[in-house]
């Protein structure tokens, strides 16, 4: 394998560099906890814009390394949210521990919705689709697995779709009702599927509910190991996170309509 095609794959492991670089930061404490913070926010995505994409395709053999990164990705976020346990139950000082809510709620956002919605696709897989929920959780959103692929999928570019923004519609009153409304349809999506099954609605096989479960465990290790503090710290990074990500669905399909049955064209996302 020539020397440009093992960088071209090497480009895999960026994203969990700067988890890594943010650890040693949330580990070193101080104003070093806002250098990886302010690199990612202000530096990163410049940068990105100058370079563009990237269409060079992993090389063989290489498949394994990609998942590797990927898979990691849950791993590492999880130490970042106990550093920041850490940082709300320490005192270390206010400006630290903003440091450490938002870089927790950006790379919340990052990587793992990123890895996520990667993970939740593989629908083959449970082992794949239980490492994104656990992704979600951080985020407190445990109704994206199943709206995302059984119900925005199926209406994206349409008024039946939660996660398409309306023409003239503002991004946080956007945020609001897709989040309201991607709960109620990712719930309901979920129970109709039990139902189809002859299960009942709440058992352990409910995927929305487990989600949910992974959240109010991280919930309980920060009341635990950081009190008050440790739930407001991870509320605020999960919340941050989680306006990231909508966000990120308010630009991908803002104003962008398709007729109800019609075929989903490239136009459409």
């Amino acid at each position: 394998m020539s020397v440009s095609a093992r960088l071209a794959s090497l480009r895999y492991l960026l994203t969990n560099l700067l988890l890594v670089s943010f650890i040693a930061a949330l580990l070193m404490g101080g104003w070093l906890i806002w250098v990886p913070v302010i690199l990612a926010m202000l530096v990163g995505g410049p940068i990105d814009e100058l370079v563009g994409d990237d269409a060079t395709p992993a090389q063989r053999g290489w498949g394994r390394f990609c998942d590797f990164n990927l898979y990691a990705i849950l791993p590492l976020l999880v130490m970042i949210t106990g550093l920041l346990f850490w940082h709300a139950g320490h005192s270390s000082g206010w400006a630290a521990l903003l440091g450490a809510t938002i870089g927790a709620g950006y790379f919340y956002a990052l990587a793992g919705v990123t890895a996520a919605h990667e993970l939740i696709h593989r629908t083959t897989s449970n082992f794949a689709c239980l490492w994104g929920r656990a992704l979600f959780a951080l985020t407190i959103n445990p109704t994206f697995e199943t709206y995302h692929v059984h119900g925005h999928h199926r209406n994206v570019g349409t008024f039946d779709d939660a996660s398409t923004a309306r023409r003239g519609e503002y991004a946080l009153a956007f945020v609001i009702r897709t989040v309201i409304e991607q709960s109620i349809a990712g719930w309901r999506i979920e129970a109709e599927r039990l139902r189809g099954r002859k299960t009942a609605v709440l058992c352990l096989h409910n995927r929305v509910g487990s989600g949910l479960f992974f959240s109010l465990v991280i919930v309980g290790v920060a009341a635990v190991s950081a009190g008050v503090a440790g739930i407001i710290a991870f509320l605020a990074a999960a919340a941050f996170g989680r306006l990231l990500h909508e966000l990120l669905n308010y630009v991908q399909h803002y104003g962008l309509v398709r007729v109800k049955g019609t075929s989903i064209e490239a136009r459409h996302s």
